[in-house]
């Protein structure tokens, strides 16, 4: 009877402390909702945040950099400064643009029609107007089909490779403010003496009362000399950051496969946008333009920027391929799918490694 009634004892002892255990439980139940209900809004809203945050950071860093790469590149490079300034040669509307420019400046300064008149007989001075206009038409078509020669348009070329390649070579010596000194333009000189019979030129030392005199100011020499001298480092610097903050928004995403997609779309879109301004931006360089001139101003706009626009698109495709593969991924999770395949592929590679290890 003694140990039923102890054992009756410890059960109600028992139930009582489990009841209690049930009711701090509860209570713990309770705080935990509670911190939980208060704790994951604010986690959550704050990582939206972030990833809005990193996520406008990698598009401004792409449409921008698109512009600075593209800018950047041509005016540094030769062969792309070439390749996008000289064709405007070849344009139909700039030959015809300066031919007319060329003849009204010989024309304007110069009183052909008094001249004609001069030479010919006095019955004859009547004739001094009609004569003038024929000469202008003959020199205009002779300046036109000049710059349609295939030799004119060679020497263009062959003309802004030299120049170019000139200036870029002056802009990485220079560490002026702007100011370029007879000491600058030696300096040039004595590089390309250094190669000739006159290399015994090359190398001297100007005195200073000549070195230092003063032939032109080029404000914006100095900012050139920097992009020049440091445009890889430009370019390295940009094209990180877009891949960290592009990064750093997919990684803190939920759904990481739905946040490339979203990304892809902004890039494409944004790109869309950069060349309906390229387009707009036309119409009102064009308008500041002389009417006379406004055919070849737009056949110059076009030219130039060309190989920008053709970036741009290049960009909005790849946008676009990268937004519609991780959409598809994500739809048809093909990487869940896919474990189970590499599982497999691993298990059977596996033990062929195993082998060749303990045959070694």
């Amino acid at each position: 009877m003694a140990n039923n009634k102890a054992s009756t004892k410890e059960t109600v002892l028992l139930k009582q402390e489990i009841a209690n255990l049930k009711i701090k439980n509860a209570k713990l139940e309770e705080v935990s909702k509670k911190s939980n209900k208060t704790t994951k809004p604010v986690k959550r809203h704050g990582r939206k945040i972030l990833i809005g945050v990193f996520a406008a950071l990698a598009t401004l860093l792409l449409v921008f950099g698109n512009i600075f790469f593209w800018t950047g590149r041509t005016l540094v490079d030769t062969n792309r400064y070439v390749s996008t300034v000289g064709p405007l040669i070849k344009q139909p509307p700039i030959q015809s643009a300066i031919a007319q420019y060329t003849t009204d400046q010989v024309f304007n300064n110069f009183d052909v029609q008094g001249y004609i008149k001069s030479i010919l007989p006095p019955k004859a001075g009547i004739l001094a107007p009609e004569l003038t206009s024929q000469v202008k038409n003959y020199t205009q078509t002779t300046i036109k089909s000049l710059l349609n020669n295939s030799k004119v348009q060679s020497f263009w070329y062959s003309s802004l490779t030299k120049r170019h390649t000139a200036l870029i070579s002056f802009s990485k010596s220079y560490t002026g403010n702007g100011t370029i000194d007879v000491s600058d333009i030696y300096g040039q000189l004595s590089k390309r003496l250094s190669t000739t019979q006159l290399s015994f030129l090359a190398n001297k030392q100007l005195p200073d009362k000549v070195g230092s005199i003063k032939i032109t100011t080029v404000g914006w020499l100095p900012a050139f000399h920097k992009l020049v001298t440091n445009i890889d480092l430009y370019q390295f610097i940009t094209t990180s950051l877009f891949i960290i903050t592009s990064g750093l928004a997919i990684f803190l995403s939920s759904r990481r496969l739905r946040m490339v997609v979203k990304l892809g779309l902004v890039y494409a879109f944004f790109m869309l946008i950069t060349v309906l301004a390229v387009k707009i931006m036309r119409g009102v360089f064009v308008s500041n333009i002389h009417q006379t001139y406004q055919a070849a101003a737009q056949a110059a706009y076009d030219t130039i920027l060309k190989s920008f626009v053709s970036q741009t698109y290049s960009i909005l495709i790849i946008s676009l391929l990268v937004s519609l593969a991780a959409g598809i991924t994500d739809k048809f999770n093909l990487i869940n799918k896919a474990k189970p395949q590499l599982l497999k592929l691993r298990q059977k590679i596996a033990p062929k490694n195993s082998k060749a290890i303990i045959k070694k």
